[in-house]
């Protein structure tokens, strides 16, 4: 016979008794036969050591009988033999042997490698099997490798029909392979590795997808469809989506959202052993079949490039399954994962919104965990930080989604965790915080609160509180909580709470917050005797247990000393709902004001809420609403502040991703629960008038309660607008008249059903001023009723008037150049009223004679350039304000000398009237008188000024000339040389006919012209004895008058007698 590998099979033995008689007691005994594995025995068989036996009281003559045994084949290509089995009776001892029987086990397959269980009987054996491979993923930025099936299976459910190969040689998806290598584990998974024969037999091939649906019936009951091609029939909701930019895996869940355990159900409960397994069975992750870390593109990233959790995969889901790494824990955790093979397709269902969903109140009370807020030194250096950003530049991107976030909270009150613990001086990252809401939201928007101490704590990290003083005031110190109230407060382990007591500015009402941030769950406290015990809590549980019975001790003692009941616990306790921390508040009457179907954080694929906020009983009746606002858990981490590792950076500058925390939001009314209420009204309330006007003010207390209220004080501090002038009724106060405008009356006791009412006058008085808004109110204090505010009784000082002014004046004002003359006009417009002047509009349009030149001051108006008119608003000018601006103008045709220009403003606006300024006037210059130039002023020289020369010599002439007018001058000069020069070198000049010289040319206006030539001395026979000046005159002609340029220092000759002596010789 033959069988498959894995196969069962049955053995048969028969019996029959031929001996003549009965036989008592037999024993049948059969060995399990090589490369088999014992299954079972039938017919009340039992296995020991390898051997099979059956006990049988009697067996009659002639009477047979039959036992069996399975067994499985275990090794491929291999012959089982049957060894012959024995029968003794306890009357017949000697043994009886049958014949063996001999079966042959058929080719291996890949069932047979993956086998029933995790493990492959055949690891480390070298095996080739046959299969079409279904999911391709040979890159070396993906598996490095291929899934394998086999086309038809062995029909057992319990076995799997596909693996993946580890091998880099070529195949295609449809491809029928034949391949030999060596049976592995990796990552927990059945593998092929260390390939040595690969043969492609066929392409074209399909597999047909197995329909698998979660949850798994059995946890790891997806261990059957290991490396198998499946379908998911239904939708799966995205879970977690931490490891999206890491490793491209998304991790799924069937049904909706999964939730923590000890979210749920009472940590190591029956109940929560459950919800671990049906967790468990419910959980797939969806890879991208890639090995490569920081995967780019981001895979599976959606609408405003983001998945988040919430969001639901379509059905049809299709593609590989195998197992890995579904995290970084150490040891990592596997886990199955689905590698697509086709498109994935997912719907975004859980919608960002805005803003947080809305929890009512007049007060808003926030817990934010910043994520590591740390500012370097505050100065734009030291970076990188030791927990926070690295870089100046991560922590503006850090900054400005804290920022945004916390401005869209809009919360009153916002306890803070993981913010630096540097201080509180200008450059600590609590104040830098402040700063920066402060500089979008306005200035005074937020403060924070200053515990009056260097540190808190000496964690890196710590816990704060900022607020908003428009409404809110702390009342007292605040408070500190760490192990010098109790060491039992391991403040080495959690950090330091913090408490500070708030006054609402509404209603003078007050309750106390407490922020706090416990110890981690993944950090170590073995040295204290404190570790994971198993039951879902993790590590610190008594830690944290221990913090919060002290915190509630702590703030029984009203720690900030405020006389007021109500109290919050905010923060990062790491705790979920239903874990010890949590019960022992519970179990001392605080409220849990959130509830099983909100969360702040996603850890492994689960949602619960770390971050609380719990009332106690007082406080409880005054809250409004309590809500998450899911920013951050839902959103992937790869969208976040940091820059490194983002191959595809997707920052973005909103509140999404601002921390891994999403905040928790509650709305409080806050009310004087004691009976005892203050309430305050004037009259008349508008238009009472600025001198001397009088408002009558009426006080009224009363106790709505059913029991007295004791020790009452009222005390009304008037406002500095009005001071006290009457008393109109006291009731039976009789109180004296206040000094320093204090009015106090008691401490007297009001009876429960009482109230007593008591009318004053005030008078208004400076620094009052027009339309002021007067406010004030009563405070109240008691021994056993509270304490808070009136009402506040609020009256409008009448309006001002507006008196609306505008002037216009022009620089120069006369002899305005024609040509380009420029102007300065300056414009003021001026409230002398009393009131606003409101939607001012000033219009000038320039004569024609100008055109607008440029600003020279526009005040606060930053106006354009005007293109025709010049237009200013519309826009309020203050009682007792002024504007100018200046502009200037250039004179244009169609302007004409001696015109005079006239310019005014017009002005208008909604409640000061409209008109005009005055008219700026200036004059335009009158027509010059024609010029002529003025050469008087020119020379002539020579090179021999004065000296004597003689025939040969060679002189130099030079004529200057000069024009002192500033109109330009066409000369002609000419020069005619005397008897005794002849031209040597015209030079500049040009030589006539008659033997003369001439130039003719332009002399600019202010001008200077210089003209050089060159005459020789000739024969002098003619004249007679002595000394003669040698003339040489030019004359100029401008085109109006001529200018005679004699040499101004001539040179001379001189001519001698010679006396020669007649000498003769007689011989």
């Amino acid at each position: 016979a033959t069988v498959d590998l894995g196969g069962t099979f049955t053995y048969t033995l028969t019996i029959a008794n031929q001996m003549g008689f009965t036989l008592n007691d037999l024993v049948i005994t059969d060995t399990v036969p090589d490369n088999t594995t014992f299954a079972y025995a039938l017919d009340g068989g039992a296995e020991a050591n390898g051997v099979v036996s059956w006990t049988v009281p009697s067996l009659d003559y002639l009477d047979e009988i039959s036992v069996r045994f399975v067994v499985t084949a275990a090794n491929v290509s291999a012959v089982i033999v049957n060894d012959d089995y024995a029968v003794s009776a306890a009357n017949y001892v000697t043994p009886t042997f049958g014949a063996p029987v001999n079966t042959a086990i058929g080719e291996l397959r890949i069932y047979h490698l993956q086998g029933e269980g995790f493990v492959s009987p055949y690891v480390g054996q070298e095996a080739t099997v046959e299969g079409v491979v279904t999911a391709d993923l040979q890159a070396d930025d993906e598996m490095k490798g291929f899934f394998m099936q086999d086309p038809v299976g062995d029909g057992i459910t319990t076995t799997s029909d596909g693996i993946f190969v580890y091998s880099t040689r070529v195949v295609s998806a449809g491809d029928w392979v034949e391949v030999t290598g060596v049976v592995q584990e990796y990552n927990e998974m059945t593998q092929i590795g260390n390939v040595s024969a690969l043969t492609v037999i066929s392409s074209g091939n399909t597999i047909e997808p197995t329909v698998i649906t979660l949850p798994e019936d059995v946890n790891d009951e997806m261990e059957r469809y290991e490396g198998m091609l499946v379908t998911i029939p239904h939708t799966l909701t995205v879970q977690q989506n931490y490891f999206q930019g890491r490793f491209g895996q998304v991790t799924l869940g069937s049904g909706d959202r999964m939730y923590q355990p000890t979210h749920l159900h009472e940590p190591g409960s029956a109940a929560y052993w459950d919800q671990v397994d049906e967790n468990a069975r419910r959980l797939l992750v969806l890879d991208d079949g890639s090995s490569a870390q920081n995967p780019d593109p981001i895979p599976y990233i959606g609408v405003n490039d983001t998945l988040r959790a919430g969001d639901v995969v379509s059905t049809g889901l299709t593609g590989v399954l195998d197992q890995g790494p579904i995290n970084t824990n150490v040891p990592t955790t596997k886990d199955y994962r689905l590698h697509p093979t086709q498109a994935v397709n997912i719907t975004r269902v859980n919608e960002r919104t805005d803003t947080p969903p809305d929890v009512g109140g007049r007060l808003r009370v926030a817990s934010f965990n910043v994520l590591n807020y740390f500012n370097g030194d505050g100065m734009g250096g030291g970076f990188p930080t030791s927990r926070g950003a690295d870089t100046l530049a991560e922590f503006i991107r850090q900054r400005t989604k804290i920022i945004t976030a916390v401005l869209a909270l809009d919360a009153d009150v916002i306890g803070l965790m993981e913010i630096e613990n540097d201080g509180y001086d200008e450059y600590s990252a609590i104040a830098d915080l402040v700063n920066g809401l402060n500089d979008v939201a306005g200035a005074g928007t937020y403060a924070f609160v200053d515990p009056g101490v260097p540190l808190i704590g000496t964690d890196e990290i710590a816990v704060g509180l900022i607020y908003k003083p428009g409404s809110v005031t702390p009342v007292g110190a605040a408070a500190i909580l760490d192990n010098t109230f109790d060491p039992t407060y391991r403040d080495d382990y959690n950090r330091p709470a913090l408490a500070q007591t708030f006054a609402e500015n509404a209603s003078g009402e007050k309750f106390t917050a407490a922020v706090n941030h416990l110890k981690s769950k993944g950090s170590s406290c073995d040295a204290v005797g404190d570790p994971d015990t198993g039951d879902g809590q993790g590590n610190c549980n008594l830690t944290r247990t221990r913090a919060m019975t002290v915190e509630l001790a702590w703030l029984a003692t009203d720690p900030t000393g405020s006389g007021d009941p109500d109290f919050i616990i905010l923060g990062d306790l790491n705790a979920y709902a239903m874990e010890d921390p949590i019960a022992v508040a519970r179990n001392a009457g605080y409220t849990d004001l959130l509830g099983a179907a909100h969360y702040t954080y996603i850890f492994d694929g689960m949602s619960g809420y770390l971050d609380h906020a719990l009332a106690n009983p007082s406080l409880n009746d005054q809250v409004t609403g309590a809500t998450v606002w899911h920013i951050n858990a839902d959103e992937p981490s790869v969208i976040d502040y940091n820059t490194e590792y983002k191959p595809q950076d997707l920052y973005a500058p909103h509140a999404f991703r601002s921390s891994d925390h999403d905040p928790v939001l509650v709305g409080l009314d806050l009310v004087n629960q004691t009976g005892l209420t203050v309430t305050k009204r004037v009259a008349p309330t508008t238009d009472v008038p600025l001198d001397g006007g009088v408002v009558t003010y009426t006080v009224v207390v009363r106790n709505d309660g059913t029991a007295e209220a004791t020790g009452v004080v009222l005390t009304d501090t008037l406002p500095p607008e009005v001071d006290f002038r009457a008393w109109v009724d006291q009731g039976s106060a009789q109180l004296p008249d206040p000094t320093d405008d204090v009015i106090t009356w008691g401490p007297w006791p009001v009876a429960a059903g009482e109230s007593y009412t008591f009318t004053f006058t005030a008078v208004v008085t400076p620094p009052a001023d027009y339309e002021d808004t007067v406010t004030n109110r009563v405070e109240f204090a008691s021994a056993n009723a509270g304490s808070g505010f009136s009402n506040d009784a609020v009256f409008t000082i009448e309006p001002g008037q507006p008196a609306l002014s505008v002037a216009k004046t022009v620089t120069p004002t006369a002899d305005v150049p024609l040509d380009g003359g420029v102007v300065t006009y300056t414009i003021v417009v001026r409230n002398d009223g009393t009131a606003e002047a409101t939607g001012v509009v000033l219009t000038d349009t320039l004569p024609p004679e100008v055109d607008f030149r440029a600003w020279v001051e526009q005040g606060s108006a930053q106006l354009p350039d005007p293109t025709d008119d010049v237009t200013w608003g519309p826009w309020p000018v203050a009682a007792g304000e002024s504007y100018t601006f200046t502009f200037t103008a250039v004179v244009t045709p169609p302007a004409d000398y001696e015109d005079t220009v006239t310019n005014r403003v017009e002005f208008a606006s909604t409640n000061a009237g409209s008109g005009f300024s005055n008219d700026a006037v200036f004059t335009i210059e009158s027509e010059p008188q024609p010029q002529e130039p003025d050469l008087s002023n020119s020379v002539k020289s020579s090179s021999s000024p004065g000296a004597q020369v003689m025939p040969g010599d060679l002189i130099t002439y030079t004529i200057t000339l000069s024009n002192t007018s500033s109109v330009a001058a066409n000369v002609l000069v000419t020069d005619v040389l005397g008897a005794h020069y002849t031209v040597y070198d015209p030079l500049d000049l040009d030589e006539t006919a008659s033997g003369g010289l001439t130039w003719s040319g332009p002399v600019a206006g202010n001008g200077t012209a210089t003209l050089q030539f060159v005459v020789q001395v000739v024969d002098m026979a003619d004249l007679g004895f002595g000394v003669t000046t040698l003339s040489n005159t030019a004359e100029v002609h401008d085109g109006y008058r001529p200018y005679t340029l004699p040499d101004a220092a001539p040179p001379y000759v001189e001519v001698y007698g010679i006396f020669m002596p007649l000498i003769t010789r007689n011989s």
